[in-house]
């Protein structure tokens, strides 16, 4: 798999956001099974439909 995104300001670590990998709303089906998932990463919460948008 390969991700690829593009910036347009340099890294702002108090602008990071995120949803949980196995957020249930997303339904993904992962080729392998979830074996080493740092902290950070296993700790963004699901998404909530109800909340600000992110995108503007």
């Amino acid at each position: 798999i390969e991700v690829t995104y593009l910036v347009s300001a340099p890294y702002t670590p108090t602008a990071e956001w995120g949803v949980r990998f196995s957020d249930p709303l997303f339904d993904i089906q992962w080729p392998l099974p979830v074996s080493n998932i740092s902290d950070k990463d296993a700790g963004w919460p699901l998404y909530d439909v109800n909340a600000e948008p992110f995108f503007r």
